[in-house]
């Protein structure tokens, strides 16, 4: 090997390209040893002191590291010296290629930049060579650290998808035991239900079975005394006889209807194992002003729990039961619903165990945005954040709550919201959209589209995504009411102008995060949360 393994020159007689062998056989040059010695050279233990050892770059055997430094490859050298140099010759004029021709990018002689090349800017091969062995070096500098941060990284990624691998399993293994036990436990009850039943049922025929056998015994006593008439009291039999038709007529057993206890279906046991775990609900929703669920088959009864604000708050109270009964539905009556905030509702199962809660439905009574004093007020509104600005001539705010979303008929998951421009100074311009929790309305110039956001202006019509904008529908103004649909299964976003849609707005909508309905303005005037 001409060429030293570490720096990748060529080794000459020049003292830090010298070539210097380690024990185990490999050579380096001078200065790359040098530097290897000083940064990995150590003193392992047993060894006197002024003596270390060394690990070979190459195949990390060590080696003692001499006081007077590692000897000169002499062999090595003379086969070097000994071997004729690589010299290129020009194929048109046979001379040294000597020049590089820096427009052309090429190899000439100097015949060739008298000719061809005449009036090219040129450089010597050798200062060439110099300039690039330079560029490389510090290539390799900043890419040795750059690609120890990545693999620092990857490692760090590693351990953290191993660790959430091992929290999902735990998880795994956790629901498949509660699973299990709920299987066990339910097969038991139903075990036990069966046993208690069919021993009351026994004990019904035991005592059916006492009844028959007297009625029998007493058959058998009136059969020998119809027999033999001679050898009857006659005097007993006078004063027994209308006991005796009584007992004829009352020796029937009244048989009940059902012989064996009711059977558990298939269906009532597995509902009931999911009840168990809570994984079932009633699926309650909006209607107006009241509240209504499907029902649960199971469900002995239902509760309305609802959490409001507390007076000149945004602080809310715990939850409190405004009902309990068998209806599917409750009206919220003005009383509790001036500060409402959450609404969930209950069922209770057959067991006390058995009690569930439903998904937390949000509640907006005519929620209000209204332009005060060059920034937006929020007034009465559980819906939107106090998170405003009015950096960049706009006043903007977002929702307080990511978007929450139901499940449509072809099975994508869809959330909308409607927003109504009140009043609107003239001259104004709204533009209604979403935003991610990337979108800091607190940094300067910042508005629902610049940046993690989409939305729809106003005055133009026009689109915004991450601050590109492009034309898109029909501009809207005071009056108009603006609806957004976002389907997170198609990533899309569509706007709709006083119900009519104007087509789908941006089909690449990144819905891996929580999106938040927000708004901006750049004038005085209100907005009205619909919906």
């Amino acid at each position: 090997m001409s060429e030293c393994p570490i720096c990748f020159l060529s080794y000459s007689r020049e003292e830090q390209h010298v070539p210097r062998s380690m024990s185990c056989g490999h050579s380096f040059c001078h200065a790359c040893l040098t530097k290897w010695s000083s940064a990995h050279a150590h003193r392992s233990r047993g060894r006197r002191l002024g003596e270390f050892e060394l690990k070979c770059p190459t195949c990390s055997k060590l080696s003692d590291v001499p006081k007077a430094g590692f000897a000169i490859n002499y062999a090595l050298l003379e086969t070097l010296d000994a071997k004729p140099k690589d010299t290129a010759f020009c194929s048109d004029h046979k001379e040294l290629l000597t020049l590089l021709c820096k427009q052309c990018n090429v190899v000439i002689c100097a015949s060739c930049f008298c000719q061809s090349h005449q009036g090219h800017p040129v450089e010597h091969v050798k200062e060439t060579f110099k300039t690039q062995m330079s560029t490389l070096r510090q290539r390799f500098a900043t890419a040795e650290p750059r690609l120890v941060k990545q693999r620092t990284q990857i490692l760090e990624k590693q351990k953290m998808l191993d660790a959430k691998c091992d929290e999902s399993l735990a998880d795994i293994l956790s629901t498949e035991t509660k699973i299990i036990d709920a299987i066990r436990t339910r097969a038991h009850q139903l075990k036990k239900n069966l046993t208690e039943q069919v021993a009351g049922k026994k004990r019904s025929f035991d005592a059916m079975l006492d009844r028959c056998n007297e009625g029998l015994s007493l058959l058998d006593d009136i059969h020998q005394d119809l027999m033999d008439e001679s050898k009857v009291d006659v005097i007993a039999f006078i004063k027994s006889y209308d006991q005796r038709l009584s007992s004829l007529d009352s020796a029937d057993v009244q048989l009940p209807q059902e012989e064996m206890p009711a059977k558990e279906s298939k269906m009532n046991f597995n509902l009931q194992i999911l009840a168990d775990l809570g994984f079932a609900s009633p699926a309650a929703f909006l209607d107006a002003d009241c509240v209504k669920w499907h029902p649960v088959p199971w469900a002995t009864s239902y509760e309305v729990q609802i959490a409001t604000y507390l007076p000149h708050s945004r602080e809310l109270e715990p939850y409190h039961t405004v009902y309990t009964g068998n209806a599917l539905s409750y009206k919220l009556t003005s009383a509790n619903n001036s500060r409402l905030r959450e609404i969930r509702v209950l069922w209770q199962g057959p067991s006390p165990s058995s009690r569930c809660f439903s998904h937390v439905l949000t509640w907006d009574p005519a929620s209000h945005l209204e332009m005060e004093r060059g920034y937006l007020d929020l007034l009465r509104t559980a819906w939107y954040s106090s998170r405003r600005s009015e950096y960049g001539g706009f006043s903007s705010a977002r929702s307080s709550q990511p978007l929450s979303f139901w499940v449509s008929d072809d099975g994508c998951a869809v959330a909308s919201f409607s927003i109504n421009v009140v009043q609107l100074e003239h001259g104004g311009e709204v533009m209604v959209g979403v935003c991610g929790s990337g979108l800091d309305f607190c940094e300067r110039g910042q508005w629902v589209g610049r940046v993690d956001s989409v939305s729809y202006r106003s005055g133009s019509g026009i689109k915004i995504q991450d601050g590109r904008c492009a034309d898109y529908g029909q501009p809207y103004e005071k009056g108009d009411t603006i609806r957004v649909e976002v389907n997170y299964k198609k990533r899309t976003i569509t706007f709709f102008k006083n119900g009519v849609s104007q087509g789908v707005a941006f089909n690449n909508l990144d819905v891996s995060a929580p999106l938040y309905a927000a708004v901006s303005m750049n004038a005085r005037g209100s907005v009205r949360l619909m919906d």
